[in-house]
């Protein structure tokens, strides 16, 4: 489950949404797949909410994020069982007991279920690791020690029919080596794979006035996809189905022009000979209406004979170009009063979460994020950047393996609380593994 998009105005999202928290009610949730595509209430196990009387709501949402409507609020149904998912803490130290009632050193236990069948591999392939149902533990980002493809542990499953929910284990230990331990791992620095969330001092942009459907004037950010944001907040068009869809809303007005993959754009809807070239009254004579609109490219701004920039799309002057990059070449950079003219539309990178592409040799340069998962990058400086520390530190994967390709169904996060790293006194840094001695203790960490 994730927050409704409507509760998130001040929160960025990149490749995953913002987790819920286990008590919060309905109406502020939406159920999502591993897609991020929305799925039905219908579907859902969870109890229903109760709803009490509280005087001071007003309305959904009004005065608190709990309140259903005039005098209703809404609490999470005390019928949802006690491990219903609410911790997904870990401390890798402790034992744990296995299905066969055998308890085991450095290892958690966990439950799963499956509503169609698991693989299981036989014959010649049934030892074999490349065939068959795995759950696998992976390093969420990475780190500058492994991947986020990384094997850290897995369990293979071996059940062929599930009913309910299967308890079964996995070991906490560093890539099956008993004297490393799965630890509570936090980064300080900025490496190529960080997540970075853009500081309020990045710079902040005027744009052309956004689309308007009534006048059909106005600018639009490109490309688009569903369930994503526009411009340089969308994914690529990977598989077969998206390209589908991606051709199917070109249909519709207004649409983004053909582009490559790798390239964002703003571009603007105008009418034909708004500015010059075709006259309106050939137009009429040859169309039937003098008002036809068009997608283009929006003209680029450039400075005038006062030293101001603007163009025939923004409707104010402003000081400087646009810093942001050759996208954002239509629009100008702010005032000194962090106000646009108009209708101009304010556009910044401020508040939102993307990926580290690569990291400059001299740290005076810039970074390369992107926020799409790597279709473009932008450049910032370190100093308007800032290491984002994810919730969950480790994640496990549902994966199905055979000979040719290694299938991920699910992934959920959780956390490892102790112990706490090794020190690589080398290299400055923190192990992604607590070292223990030959007595099994946990080794000091700086």
């Amino acid at each position: 489950m994730s927050m409704s998009r409507s509760e998130m105005t001040d929160i960025a999202v990149f490749e995953k949404r913002i987790l819920a928290s286990h008590d919060e009610v309905l109406h502020n949730i939406i159920t999502v797949d591993e897609d991020g595509k929305e799925i039905s209430f219908d579907h859902s196990r969870r109890a229903d909410d109760h709803t009490m009387i509280d005087e001071e709501c007003v309305g959904l949402r009004d005065p608190h994020r709990s309140c259903l409507g005039m005098r209703l609020r809404a609490i999470k149904s005390p019928y949802n069982p006690s491990c219903w998912d609410h911790n997904q803490t870990v401390d890798a130290t402790l034992r744990c007991y296995a299905p066969n009632g055998r308890r085991r050193a450095n290892c958690m236990q966990l439950s799963y279920s499956q509503n169609a069948y698991f693989a299981i591999c036989g014959g010649e392939y049934s030892d074999s690791s490349q065939c068959g149902t795995y759950i696998e533990i992976h390093r969420e980002n990475g780190s500058p020690y492994d991947d986020e493809g990384t094997i850290l542990a897995e369990s293979k499953i071996v059940t062929e029919e599930v009913s309910g929910m299967y308890t079964t284990t996995i070991d906490l230990t560093y890539k099956n080596d008993g004297k490393r331990l799965l630890c509570n791992y936090q980064e300080s620095k900025i490496r190529e794979g960080s997540m970075v969330k853009v500081l309020n001092d990045s710079p902040l942009c005027c744009c052309p006035p956004k689309y308007n459907r009534i006048t059909r004037k106005g600018s639009l950010f490109c490309p688009t996809k569903a369930f994503t944001d526009d411009g340089p907040f969308a994914d690529s068009h990977d598989t077969l189905q998206e390209k589908l869809e991606q051709d199917e809303a070109r249909k519709s007005y207004p649409h983004c022009p053909n582009q490559d993959e790798d390239e964002d754009a703003i571009v603007c809807s105008m009418e034909f000979g708004e500015y010059g070239g075709i006259d309106s009254e050939v137009l009429e004579a040859l169309s039937g209406s003098a008002r036809l609109t068009h997608v283009t490219n929006c003209e680029h701004s450039k400075s005038s004979e006062n030293g101001m920039f603007s163009s025939v799309h923004l409707q104010g002057n402003y000081p400087t170009m646009c810093p942001l990059g050759d996208t954002f070449a239509s629009c100008a950079g702010d005032s000194n009063n962090g106000q646009c003219s108009g209708n101009d539309l304010p556009f910044s990178f401020r508040g939102r979460i993307g990926k580290v592409m690569r990291v400059p040799k001299n740290e005076q340069d810039a970074y390369e994020v992107s926020f799409n998962v790597g279709r473009t990058v932008y450049d910032f400086p370190q100093h308007h950047l800032q290491i984002q520390i994810p919730p969950s530190n480790y994640e496990l994967w549902f994966v199905q393996r055979n000979r040719f390709e290694k299938i991920l169904q699910k992934r959920k996060g959780f956390k490892v609380i102790w112990p706490l790293c090794t020190f690589d006194l080398v290299n400055d840094r923190y192990f992604p593994f607590a070292q223990l001695s030959n007595d099994g203790k946990v080794l000091d960490s700086i």
